[in-house]
């Protein structure tokens, strides 16, 4: 069913139709898309790229997702609009995660790449992004890498945040205390941890 209104979705944006398949049950294009651009976390609040397309390569140039977002770095700091094009980097990676039918859209090879450029540059209008954006994301469905999109996405906010010297920060609740992973670094807040640490120091000899 979600592939017919995929379908259905590249169909009505290449200009043809299918038989026996009326205009007004075709979805127009984007339909699908949540409003979620000008729904961004204000800065300073906790967000996380979170996701089965959590990148780790990010700064590694030699990965797909890592050549990529070290592209869209480059050219977002040479038209110093980082900040701008990471809003929207936000605002896909929401659209991704809270629209099951864009994410199909972005992943389905059967779908050209004319119409995925296509939905892009209307998605671009439609939500306001940054022309460096909007290139990029041109490119990327012209390279026919729509499928990385969410890796590729993930992998920018890892740069982003590495220049900005931020730390990813999760924070886990577990029985008696918290978890807290920073970046590499696991900090155990819990009972458990505390009660060793203290059976530790008794177990030590005493330095008169």
């Amino acid at each position: 069913m979600l592939r017919t209104a995929l379908l259905r979705t590249s169909l009505q944006v290449s200009g043809r139709r299918p038989s026996g398949v009326s205009a007004a049950r075709i979805p127009p294009p984007l339909a699908h898309i949540p409003t979620r651009f000008n729904c961004i976390s204000p800065r300073g609040q906790f967000r996380s790229f979170s996701s089965s397309a959590e990148c780790s390569s990010g700064t590694d140039r030699h990965s797909v997702e890592g050549r990529y977002a070290h592209a869209l770095m480059a050219a977002a700091q040479g038209s110093k609009a980082l900040d701008a094009v990471y809003t929207d980097v936000e605002g896909l990676h929401a659209a991704l995660q809270t629209s099951p039918e864009f994410g199909a859209f972005a992943e389905t090879p059967g779908i050209t790449a004319e119409v995925k450029i296509d939905v892009v540059q209307q998605m671009a209008e439609r939500f306001r992004l940054h022309k460096i954006t909007k290139q990029f994301l041109c490119t990327v469905a012209e390279n026919k890498r729509m499928v990385d999109l969410p890796k590729i996405l993930a992998a920018f906010d890892e740069l982003y945040r590495k220049h900005r010297g931020e730390v990813r920060c999760t924070v886990t609740s577990a029985q008696g205390g918290l978890l807290v992973r920073m970046g590499d670094e696991l900090l155990d807040f819990t009972v458990a941890s505390r009660v060793e640490g203290l059976i530790t120091s008794l177990q030590s000899p005493l330095t008169l």
